[in-house]
């Protein structure tokens, strides 16, 4: 009879051989292994990999000095009061971690420069990393505030929840999760 095994005691390394089996609701992705059934979240799973992949970008970068990347168009936000109270709190913490921002309006600002190695940054994404900001109280820390990104974006960038995938696309996904660190978490 088979077992259910708690993620903790099951580690999904390279070594650890695998088969597609499928897709169940569009969302899970099953697999056959040496034990049994195993059965992933593909969301959970993609966020996993884009993290890992976004931390390590970051951590090339600051050995070497922390920089702001300049926009070439910069991005127009517009902002509650309160979203803006927020901004004016952890403006150091934002500028410190390459958000340049400049006022353009009553509430509305321009962002014109992103932390180096980020691509984008939606107004719809900025505002949710405010959000964030608000929700941890009083003024974060700039460490903290980029670590907030990374999983913000990381988990907006991941395939969701009832998308078909194909079986290459799977493969891909149960690949890549073996070469991260911690396979069986969120970020």
């Amino acid at each position: 009879m088979a077992r259910a095994v708690e993620p903790e005691d099951f580690f999904f390394g390279p070594e650890i051989s695998f088969s597609i089996i499928g897709q169940l609701h569009d969302t899970f992705i099953l697999a056959e292994v040496d034990s049994g059934l195993l059965v992933v979240d593909q969301h959970v799973a993609h966020e996993r990999i884009l993290y890992e992949r976004l931390t390590a970008k970051e951590e090339a970068l600051e050995l070497g000095v922390k920089a702001a990347q300049m926009l070439a168009l910069p991005v127009s936000v517009t902002l509650t009061s309160m979203e803006e109270e927020i901004l004016v709190k952890n403006i150091m913490t934002l500028n410190d971690m390459g958000l340049i921002l400049e006022r353009f309006g009553p509430r509305e600002y321009v962002i014109r420069s992103l932390p180096a190695g980020q691509r984008s940054l939606a107004p719809d994404m900025f505002k949710d990393l405010l959000a964030q900001l608000a929700e941890a109280g009083g003024r974060v820390e700039a460490q903290e505030a980029r670590q907030r990104l990374l999983v913000m974006m990381s988990c907006k960038q991941a395939v969701k929840a009832n998308t078909r995938l194909s079986e290459e696309e799977m493969l891909a996904l149960l690949t890549g999760l073996q070469k991260t660190s911690h396979p069986m978490t969120c970020p």
